[in-house]
């Protein structure tokens, strides 16, 4: 099942790094390898992330591949992009509600706007929890997931 927030990642990670881009993967056990990416980033079946690279077949979780970039933190600019796309749809989500709200005629139209309103909260946080995945993973917590994502 897709997801918002990995909609909203895997369209900055495409935007900022094209296949081809150079990375470091950060496998199960912590160890780092550079490589380079193979195709644009996808979500799989349940909403994972991921990306494909040298050497490795099948998708690799973006949340395991740190993108190099010349003169900033990549990790950090890709999490900025995909926190400022999340605030920006809450915004439009709000901005629905109050619209939704003016226009009610019956109590299920207020109903509407509440929901509206709530997923519009539930959408910000999901930005502030995105623009906090801007540092990179740790060897211990790459070591945290189970198992090598491949597809």
């Amino acid at each position: 099942m897709r997801t918002l927030v990995g909609d909203a990642l895997v369209v900055a990670f495409n935007k900022q790094w094209p296949p081809g881009s150079r990375c470091t993967l950060v496998k199960d056990r912590g160890e780092q390898v550079e490589t380079r990416t193979r195709s644009v980033a996808w979500q799989v079946g349940a909403g994972s992330p991921v990306v494909m690279v040298d050497g490795i077949s099948g998708g690799y979780a973006l949340e395991r591949v740190i993108p190099h970039h010349p003169e900033t933190s990549a990790r950090r600019d890709m999490a900025n992009a995909a926190g400022a796309l999340l605030r920006d749809r809450a915004a439009e989500l709000h901005r629905e509600a109050e619209e939704h709200a003016r226009e009610s005629e019956s109590p299920a139209d207020v109903g509407e706007a509440g929901l509206l309103r709530d997923i519009a909260y539930e959408v910000e946080k999901m930005s502030a929890a995105v623009y906090a995945l801007g540092e990179p993973p740790t060897p211990e917590a790459a070591s945290e997931v189970d198992d090598d994502i491949h597809f």
